[in-house]
């Protein structure tokens, strides 16, 4: 094996070097005994240095490796990222598009919707659509958000019994209560927040002479009021946001009477409206979830219907995982305020009663096979 030397680190002193054992000095047998030397006969097999183990930990950390010698593999737990994804889930009770929605996805509400025109409200607990407090009148074209158990409801039409409606209602996990007054008609306005801080946007009288326009109304639980009018006017477009002082829309149905899509965002600070970045193509009869910086646009028309989305994180559009089959007139999650998790049910075309359920990309530590 030749020579047992030790480095310089053994020589240096307090005072210097130390002059009997030089550089190339021998060891003396107490640092190191000549058996574990001249023993040797083999070096150990790549990977011989692993943790051998059955199963992967139940638990590891961050760079942690071993070899699994059930399945003869080299894992670690390493900086992974996942990607979004859609995923199919639970069958509605009824078909319908133009259906509202609130909650999150395991606690999911929808409610209304065409054709026919109906009252049916359903939950989801995540798994399983069950049929839930009927809405007041048959309704369609109306806007929801809030949470399984306080959601809100605003304007939209029967589009046998016109004209469109100005009323609003609140669900409270088992009935609606009493309707209030938001002030106009609103069909195919939409509403971002919560039930007790909500912002009321667009959609238009029905039948004309006001088919669209770019007002706002806000709401706190038991008042409704003016705010302020964004800059285009707009209906059957998306929004989102967590209450009144954070939101967003996008896209829509402008110029009334020709239904044209447009590409334009808007956010809302709580008293005024300013332009956003534009969505990358027009877009009309879509939805989304998420908040004002955490926004996924899900589907709609452009101007056939799409299977395409994209998240904003409040300056930029990022395209994600498509839907499995296009949607439009679709309902989502409203009451989730990021990207993280959602869904979207019903819509067109044909009629829908499906349910698809959205992961966002996850970017974590994860077990990862390495050789």
């Amino acid at each position: 094996m030749g020579a047992r030397t030790r480095g310089i680190a053994n020589n240096i002193l307090s005072d210097g070097l130390d002059a009997t054992d030089g550089l190339s000095g021998a060891l003396s047998s107490d640092n190191i005994a000549n058996a574990s030397v001249t023993n040797v006969t083999s070096t150990p097999a790549i990977g011989g240095g692993f943790e051998k183990v059955a199963s992967d930990p139940p638990s590891s950390t961050e760079g942690d490796i071993w070899y699994n010698t059930t399945t003869n593999t080299v894992k670690g737990y390493v900086f992974s990222t996942t990607s979004a994804s859609w995923a199919s889930g639970g069958t509605m009770p009824y078909s319908g598009y133009t259906n509202a929605g609130a909650g999150t996805l395991t606690a999911g509400l929808s409610w209304g919707g065409s054709f026919p025109v109906t009252s049916a409200t359903a939950e989801y607990n995540g798994s399983t659509w069950s049929t839930g407090g009927s809405y007041p009148v048959a309704i369609a074209n109306h806007g929801g958000t809030g949470s399984q158990t306080a959601a809100l409801s605003v304007t939209g039409m029967n589009p046998g019994a016109q004209p469109a409606r100005s009323d609003a209602f609140e669900y409270d996990g088992t009935s609606w209560g009493s309707p209030t007054s938001v002030g106009r008609q609103g069909f195919g306005m939409k509403v971002l927040g919560t039930q007790t801080s909500a912002v009321a946007t667009g959609g238009g009288a029905f039948p004309a002479p006001t088919y669209n326009n770019s007002d706002t109304e806000l709401y706190d639980g038991t008042t409704w009021t003016a705010g302020n009018s964004f800059s285009t006017i707009r209906s059957f477009h998306s929004t989102g946001g967590v209450n009144q002082t954070s939101g967003l829309i996008v896209g829509g149905r402008s110029s009334p009477g020709t239904e044209t899509a447009i590409d334009l965002v808007e956010e809302y600070d709580g008293t005024s409206w300013t332009s956003g970045t534009a969505y990358p193509t027009v877009v009309k009869e879509c939805n989304g979830f998420g908040a004002a910086n955490d926004f996924i646009q899900v589907g709609g028309s452009v101007p056939t219907a799409t299977a395409a989305c994209a998240t904003y994180d409040g300056s930029a559009w990022t395209a994600t995982a498509s839907m499995p089959a296009i949607r439009t007139l679709n309902a989502t999650s409203m009451g989730t305020y990021n990207t993280s998790t959602g869904m979207t049910f019903g819509g067109s075309p044909p009629t829908l009663n499906t349910t698809e359920e959205y992961t966002g990309a996850v970017a974590a530590a994860q077990v990862k096979t390495l050789g």
